[in-house]
């Protein structure tokens, strides 16, 4: 049918545009939802690891799971200090936590230099401004990040942080 002939008045299909309230809802519903699958993907995934893990110690002697528990426990003592060295020197230079995680360096010296660089790479924070310049935009209102809301459960059901995510203020 040509368009100029239809009569809008007989005719009872009409156009709507989508509401962006309900856009926004539905898409934050399918995003709670992809967060749901992913998690339950992550427990089914951690204990097929859990299962192969012991198969594969089931199969050892007592010694060589001795060795290997005492190799796992030095690997994860020399992780943790490092982590520990890192977050001292990010805090000593007041890096936000996300940037902390990304410093790079063997040693102290080689962290520090680092943190050194990234620091000088920040915007100095106003007088009286808070120390993390990621965590508040211009406007003055709390931004939030994704890793924040994953690590405090009871933070993302505070109303707050419910009005950010439509005001689109959680960062990746």
């Amino acid at each position: 049918m040509d368009p100029e002939l239809i009569d809008p008045i007989a005719d009872p299909v009409t156009l709507t545009t989508p509401d962006p309230a309900k856009e926004a809802a539905r898409q934050g519903y399918e995003q709670r939802q992809a967060q749901k699958q992913l998690e339950a993907m992550r427990i089914e995934l951690e204990g097929f690891r859990r299962r192969a893990e012991e198969e594969r110690l089931a199969k050892l002697s007592e010694e060589q799971r001795a060795k290997e528990e005492l190799e796992a426990i030095k690997a994860e003592t020399a992780r943790l200090q490092q982590e520990n060295l890192r977050r001292k020197v990010g805090a000593e230079y007041r890096l936000p936590e996300a940037m902390i995680s990304r410093l790079v360096g063997g040693d102290e010296a080689a962290l520090r230099a680092d943190a050194e660089e990234l620091a000088n790479l920040l915007p100095k924070p106003k007088v009286g401004a808070s120390i993390d310049p990621v965590q508040h935009n211009p406007s003055g209102a709390r931004v939030y990040t994704l890793d924040e809301l994953n690590k405090d459960p009871l933070l993302a059901r505070k109303p707050e942080v419910i009005k950010a995510m439509f005001e689109r203020r959680i960062k990746k």
